[in-house]
């Protein structure tokens, strides 16, 4: 039988932790931000769709073609071209709850910080 190395255990406990350490909360990854979202004070309905070709936002009953650009992990900017709203800049970012599951978005457009939080179906 083969003597193991005494680093072996020592080796995949590194391995492990690096694998879970690797992702954050949220990442660049957008894919969590499509979906239904609400702000709960206003009843205001913001939809997001990361899933085609062209990303798209539908606030309130209006449809914008936008381009998102990460500024951090968790806060996008929001180009918005609009022949009605004109160029638009606005600023979408990720608040967490205190332990990391779930989030809220925060909504920041033409002066405005609105919350919203995901709709559940």
């Amino acid at each position: 039988m083969a003597k193991r190395s005494p680093w072996c255990p020592l080796i995949v406990v590194a391995v492990a932790l690096f694998v879970s350490g690797c992702g954050d909360s949220g990442g660049k990854d957008m894919s969590n931000l499509s979906g239904a979202w609400q702000n709960p004070s206003t009843k205001q309905k913001l939809s997001i769709n990361l899933s085609s070709d062209k990303t798209t936002i539908i606030l309130g009953d209006k449809t914008l073609s936008v381009t998102m650009k990460p500024l951090t992990s968790d806060s996008y900017s929001l180009r918005v071209s609009d022949a009605s709203l004109g160029e638009k800049e606005w600023k979408l970012s990720r608040v967490w709850d205190d332990n990391g599951k779930s989030f809220t978005l925060k909504f920041e457009h033409d002066g405005q910080t609105e919350t919203f939080e995901r709709v559940k179906i």
